[in-house]
Formats: structure tokens, sequence, C-alpha cells
């Protein structure tokens, strides 16, 4: 007897075997998990080897590979709503992001878009469907229970290279570069955190380096620092070292950079050299940790001796500080362009 008594209660078997139908009965609502058969192929139709496949996720803060196992040229991918749970379980249901990374000796690596995970992406409650998309070719939209191919197109990898020219168009030679397969910034700080190095390597006499051609976005550093005579005209904003992000579509991309002159500063107070005060600045494209020094000291003479080359271009907020805050400060990227400036700061108080 499953019903013990008359009161309407129910014994401990009744209710297991009511919990087992509700699993069982939700399980059957929710419906297989969709199952995507990938298949790579090259422009002409033929079998492309695959040499290794990666899941790459994001949340805020934080990233996470998981390598997967192709079988020759096929890759089964079952978008299993608890999968990501076993991969990141830290993560949950809040990834932000999901990616897949694909690569085939003697071909040009590939990466698809963004796509949604069913039941663990922030952006899925109310979609039922998930596409996945290449930049190089192969789209598919899957629902709950469906089984569909997709066919991913691979290709031979093109000479592409970087070139650092001045405004005059002037090769720049001997800047540190560091290449990136770049696709996740989501931290406080906005630093590249989903990324793989692809290369390393300085600009030659033509300003030039080729960069590993790919189907997927790039993140370019540039080891330039404060003290460096050069200035990368149009980076990401508020980012050190300085980067570009984009994908490549020439064989050649040329980056503008500025040549910078230092700059001698003196500072006076009611005509008289300021001397011994502490000359503070912060770092122009720098909001996340420490922007913000003593950089060098008044003299007798009244000029500033800074620690290192002092080129303007690289600092905003400048001036005199102490516990209390600045008592008197300017932003040098207004100054004249002038390899002398000088300042008298009771002309501000």
């Amino acid at each position: 007897m499953l019903r013990s008594n008359l009161c309407g209660c129910f014994s401990p078997a009744f209710l297991g075997l009511m919990g087992f139908l509700l699993q069982v009965g939700g399980e059957m609502a929710m419906g297989q998990p969709p199952i995507v058969h990938l298949k790579a192929r090259d422009g002409q139709g033929r079998a492309v080897t695959l040499e290794s496949a990666y899941l790459l996720m994001d949340v805020w803060g934080g990233t996470r590979e998981v390598e997967l196992s192709p079988s020759g040229n096929e890759l089964t991918l079952v978008l299993n709503q608890h999968s990501t749970r076993e991969w990141w379980p830290e993560a949950g249901d809040r990834l932000e992001h999901i990616y897949l990374y694909l690569r085939a000796e003697g071909y040009a690596d590939v990466l698809s878009h963004s796509f949604q995970w069913p039941g663990a992406s922030v952006d899925t409650q109310s979609e039922d469907s998930t596409e996945i998309t290449f930049e190089s070719g192969g789209r598919t939209r899957i629902g709950p229970g469906q089984e569909k191919d997709l066919e991913v197109l691979f290709r031979r990898p093109l000479a592409r290279f970087l070139q650092l020219l001045d405004g005059q168009n002037r090769p720049v030679e001997g800047v540190d570069v560091r290449v990136l397969m770049f696709w996740a910034s989501n931290n406080h700080c906005g630093y590249p955190a989903g990324k793989r190095l692809l290369l390393e390597g300085s600009t030659d006499a033509r300003g030039q380096l080729e960069v590993p051609d790919g189907d997927h976005p790039y993140a370019f550093q540039f080891l330039i620092h404060y003290n460096h005579p050069l200035r990368i005209a149009r980076p990401k904003a508020r980012l050190l070292p300085p980067r570009i992000e984009m994908r490549l579509e020439q064989r050649l991309t040329v980056i503008r950079v500025e040549r910078l002159e230092p700059t001698r500063v003196r500072i006076l107070d009611s005509g008289k050299p300021a001397s011994g005060k502490r000359f503070h600045a912060c770092l122009a494209n720098c909001f996340c940790g420490a922007c913000c020094n003593r950089i060098g000291i008044v003299s007798a003479a009244g000029w500033v001796e800074f620690d290192a080359p002092f080129y303007r271009q690289h600092w905003r907020k400048a001036g005199f500080r102490d516990e209390k805050g600045y008592s008197w400060e300017t932003d040098p990227r207004t100054w004249p362009n002038s390899p002398t400036v000088q300042f008298d700061v009771s002309e501000s108080k």
C-alpha cells in the first residue's frame, strides 16, 4: 500500500516514486541536448585534419580553456547544459561568452564568433536556440534535441605584416610588439584576459613585423613605456602598454607612430626657483593600478630633475602634491610644443 492512513499522508515509498517520476518527466520535457557535428574542409571541399580544438569561455574577470577531442576532420560538440558546470564550477551560469577555436597544421587558425551555451550563458534566458558562426565560413542554428552538421572552412595562411610609420611616412625600427590571438577583456582594467601569445618580435628597418595569419581578432601590444620617445597614435583608450585590437584584412597593416622629443621644465614660485619641490605626475594611458608617482624634484635653479627622460605626451595631471592633494597642477598634454617650458605657480594661486 502506498497510502499509509486515512489522513491523506503518503508513505516514503510513494514520495520516492513521485520524485523519480518528476525527475524523469522534467528531463523528458527539457529534451536531449543539441549536438553539432562539425566537419573541417578547405575551399575545394577537401577534408582538413584538425590538430586541436578548444572551447574558450569567459566571465567577468576570468577565462577558461577546455580542450576537445577532434577525430580526423570531425568534431562532435554536445551542448549539454551541465557540461560547463563540470568544466568550470566557479562560473556557474554566468558565462559571458563562449568561442570555438580550431587549429589545423598548414592552415590559418579559426575562431568562431561568440555563441550561447544552453543554460549556462547570461544571455540565454529567453533563447531556445543557439547560433554558431565562423568568420571564415560556416553557420548553424540549433535548438533542443536537434542534431546538425556544421562545415567550417579553412584556408592556407597568407603572409601578413604590421608596419609602423611616423608622421613623415618614415619606418619606425626596433619597437617590441606582442601579438595575441585575443578574445576577452571582461575585467575591471580591460586588460586582455582571454588571449594566446602568437609572437613576440621587433620591427625591422622597414618598420615591419610579420604576423602569424588567422581568422580571429588580434591584440597588438606595443611595449612602449613612459620613458620611450614614441607614442602609438590611436591605441585603445587608456591602456598600458598601448594596445590595438583588430582583424587583419590586408596583407600590410600600417600603424601610425608619433615621435616625441623630451621636454625640460622650469618651475618658479613668485619669480624664484621652487627648489626642493617634488614633481608628481600621472600616466595618460593608465586608469587601473599605480598610475601616479613622484617623477622628479626641482633643483636650486628651478629645473625639474626627472628620474627618466620626460615626454609630456605620456603624462596627464602633474604638479606639486602632498598628503592633502595637489597644491598646483597642470596637464602636460596641453603644453606648447616646445623643448622648454616654464611656470610660475604663484600665478595660479
